[in-house]
Order: structure tokens, then sequence, then C-alpha cells
């Protein structure tokens, strides 16, 4: 029993449980970043923290003790085609995690004789999303489309033979350790289900080393609803399908969190007020004014490009009258 709770929680605590308000569409495998100075804390999903508009700083709690990670989210920034271009960098230092499962009072998923040497993991990620329905004057924008690109890979000290724990959803995240490089894909839709419910759906490929003989599918389906104005709850279900070295196999768990999001005390200048009252308003606008200036430049080419029409056909027939 001591070894599933073990697996579980390190397959929740990579699996990116992402959750969203209904008021936003934004969350974990976007591309936008977290509210400037916000917190965001869940059981399974990471610990986020708005350290600029710009740029976000992503933890898991749970297993920190001994599983030291940090991730970093920057935005770059918006295409004519209206897509947001980020990229993830993160580290992560799984040998004291690794070593405590070797040990029979955590279930013995690695032989007890493992020998863990220092390693250092690292995952790069480039993320595109984009508005499928824009915003108008009476809706908020809908339909949430990110695209991912990934790649883990991981440095060892000294060489040493870590076995793979060979168990659907944990198999890949932890091949890496044994000494081999992961890439992935995948494509990630949110939206509006109601006005106080949303929906999240993903679909991701994963390959071990070079090649895709050595595969497994993810998918994930989410519900998420608030509860109140800083509390929101998930739940739904992960399931995977893939290669593994025992065989073809297949699993599917249910999946829940719960989320809490609040601000930083900001002190003003005139030491009037604690808090910001437009900070959440300023944060939403960050990615929502960048939208309306490209919009407004796109609007001035069209009218310059129009206006220049305009002038040479004027100019042609111009031209024709001279002839006759």
């Amino acid at each position: 029993m001591k070894r599933y709770a073990v697996i579980l929680l390190f397959i929740f605590s990579s699996a990116s449980l992402q959750l969203t308000a209904q008021e936003e569409l934004w969350r974990v495998g976007t591309a936008l970043t977290l509210q400037h100075r916000q917190f965001d804390v869940g059981l399974f999903q990471p610990l986020r923290y708005g350290a600029k508009p710009d740029m976000e700083v992503q933890a898991y709690v749970l297993p920190f003790y001994r599983f030291p990670n940090v991730t970093i989210k920057k935005f770059w920034t918006l295409t004519a085609k209206k897509w947001f271009l980020a990229s993830k960098h993160g580290v992560a230092y799984p040998s004291l995690f690794l070593d405590d499962i070797s040990k029979a009072e955590f279930g013995g998923i690695l032989p007890e004789k493992t020998v863990v040497p220092f390693i250092l993991a690292f995952t790069n990620e480039a993320l595109a999303s984009k508005y499928l329905i824009p915003r108008t004057t009476c809706t908020s924008p809908d339909l949430l489309l990110t695209l991912t690109l990934g790649f883990k890979f991981a440095f060892k000290s000294a060489e040493s033979e870590i076995p793979t724990i060979d168990y659907p959803f944990a198999y890949w995240r932890a091949a890496l350790y044994s000494g081999h490089h992961i890439w992935y894909l995948g494509a990630d839709l949110e939206g509006h289900l109601t006005s106080y419910l949303n929906y999240s759906v993903d679909l991701s490929f994963y390959a071990i080393d070079i090649g895709v003989e050595d595969f497994a599918l993810e998918h994930k389906a989410l519900l998420v609803f608030p509860v109140g104005k800083r509390t929101t709850l998930a739940g739904g279900y992960i399931a995977t399908f893939g290669t593994f070295p025992y065989g073809i196999d297949y699993k599917i768990l249910p999946m829940f969190d719960i989320s809490v999001k609040f601000n930083l005390p900001k002190k003003r200048k005139d030491d009037r007020k604690l808090f910001d009252p437009n900070m959440r308003r300023s944060h939403r606008n960050f990615y929502q004014e960048r939208m309306d200036k490209l919009e407004k430049a796109q609007k001035e080419q069209r009218r310059i490009d129009e206006r220049r029409e305009r002038e040479e056909e004027k100019n042609r027939e111009r031209e024709e009258e001279n002839k006759k």
C-alpha cells in the first residue's frame, strides 16, 4: 500500500494539475503567467508566484523536502497572429527521493542496493497559446489553445545503473534518472462550460530517447469551478497508453486538487492603502493591452494600405486620361 502511495504522490506532483478561475483561463501549462505578486498554492499542482508581470516561478511543495525543484516560466512576445509565446526552464535534485524509495519502509520501489549518485534533472519547454474566440464588448476571450514542445535530460555525477520505475505514468517521468532523454509534444484546450464552470482537456505524446518506439500517450480532462473569490476546485481523470519494459499497458486514475490564491501586500507611496485595488485588473490588462496594441497597429496598417491602393488607383486613372 505504501509503495502505491509513494508512486501516486510522484505522479500527481508531476502531472501538472492545472486550475483556473472562471474569470481567466490562464493556468500552469499555458504561455501566460500568473498575476504579478500573486501566489497560487495547491495540493498537487506546483506553488506558483508571479515574480514579474511576464515571469512566473514554480515549485512542487509536497515533495520539495526530499525532491528540491524550481521552474521559471518567461513570457516573451505576442506574434502578429496573436500567439502568446513563452518558455519554461526547470531544474530538480531527485537523488534524495530516489534514495528514499529504494528503502523497504517506502515500499522498495527501487532495489535496496541501488546506488544513487548526485543527479540534476533539467526540463525545457516552448509554449504557444492563442484564444480561438477573441474578446468582445460583452464576453471575455474563450477557448485558450496551448501547444507545447519539451525536452528533459539529467546530469549524473557518476555512472550508476538506476532501474526504471515500471509503472504507468511513472515510467516516462523517471526514465531520465536511468540515463534516458525524454521529448514530448502536447496540445491543451481550456474554455468556459458555463458562467461558473470551466473545463480543461489535453493530449500529450512522450518518447524516450531518439525515435518513437518507446512512447506514451497521456490525456487529462478536468472540470474546474471556483469556491469563493480565492479558492478553486478541480476534478477529473488522467489516462495513459504506451509501451513499457513489460509490454503495452494503459491506466486511468481519478484526479482532484484545490487551489488558493492570494496577493502579497503592496505598500503605496502615500501609505494610505496596503493593497492596490487595481493590481488584478492591471495584470489582466498586461496581456490584453498587448492584444489591443497589436489590433490597433494592424488596423492602422490596413488603413495605410487602403489609402495607398486608392492613391495608386487614382494615379492609374490619371495616366489613362493623359494617354487619351
